[in-house]
């Protein structure tokens, strides 16, 4: 079966062959047609298809008409790289699509980040402007993420002073509105 394959590729390529010119033809076409021609060469591609071919026939498949598979296999070669000059191309696009949308959002960003830094400044400098007691309370409700049953109970062991859930809630509520009320007087004095 190799022996016929590589008799049929080789007089397809023979000089003075008319089916050789023919096939030649169609594959120069073909490429015309999906606007490969300066990126591949026609032997390129009948070599691709030959070496399949051969893949083919190793793995046990046995081509009838081999000037037809080759054909086939040519046009197949061709829209499957039609179709990743496409797909990169897309590629490309899109890439360049999100530079270009990055370059612009840059200036956006870069004013975001110094109005988060500055924001970030005041809240720091806030929470160490009230009392150790308003820390504690919010750093372990808002930090540490504990419940108020937990801090209840932590404060319980910890202190000497009995305090109810309800009464913790409420200082915890204060000391977010003492926070709050910080961090205002810091954005007002940062800005012109």
């Amino acid at each position: 079966m190799r022996q016929e394959f590589d008799a049929a590729v080789e007089s397809i390529l023979a000089i003075r062959n008319s089916d050789g010119y023919s096939f030649l033809s169609f594959v120069k076409r073909t490429l015309f047609q999906f606007r490969l021609q300066a990126m591949h060469d026609v032997l390129d591609i009948v070599v691709e298809a030959y070496l399949r071919g051969v893949r083919l026939i190793e793995s046990g498949t046995d081509i009838k008409n081999p000037t037809a598979w080759l054909r086939r296999t040519v046009y197949n070669i061709i829209r499957e790289y039609s179709r990743a000059e496409r797909r990169d191309r897309r590629d490309i696009a899109l890439i360049e699509s999100k530079a270009m949308a990055q370059r612009l959002r840059g200036d956006e960003d870069e004013q975001l980040d110094k109005k988060l830094d500055e924001q970030l400044k005041a809240v720091w400098n806030a929470f160490h402007k009230i009392s150790s007691e308003d820390q504690d309370i919010l750093v372990k409700r808002y930090f540490d993420r504990k419940s108020w049953q937990e801090i209840h109970q932590e404060l319980q062991t910890t202190c000497d002073e009995q305090v109810d859930i309800g009464t913790l809630r409420v200082r915890g509520s204060r000391a977010m509105k003492r926070l709050r009320g910080k961090y205002h007087d810091e954005i007002d004095s940062a800005s012109p």
